[in-house]
């Protein structure tokens, strides 16, 4: 997870994995009980945690990338659901 951070907010390619996949595996292992609410308590720790420790342009940068994130991650998720868990 670190890595795949580094490689957004700094530019470094460190990270070789698909963060998409990650998801749907454990969607899957989660009986496909992954909801956008889950996603938004991550969202909301993330900010109050960047909030309280880093201020900047990478803050700045890791809040919006993380949002537009969240977002992009649960709509791949739930469009490799089953049909039956839509």
């Amino acid at each position: 997870m670190t890595d795949f951070w580094e490689s957004n907010l700094f530019k470094k390619a460190k990270y070789k994995g698909s963060p998409v996949s990650h998801h749907i595996k454990v969607d899957k292992a989660e009986s496909y009980k992954i909801e956008p609410i889950h996603f938004g308590i991550w969202l909301q720790l993330w900010i109050e945690s960047v909030d309280e420790l880093f201020q900047g342009e990478i803050a700045t940068q890791a809040k919006f990338i993380a949002r537009k994130m969240s977002t992009g991650q649960y709509i791949a998720m739930w469009n490799h659901r089953p049909d039956i868990f839509k």
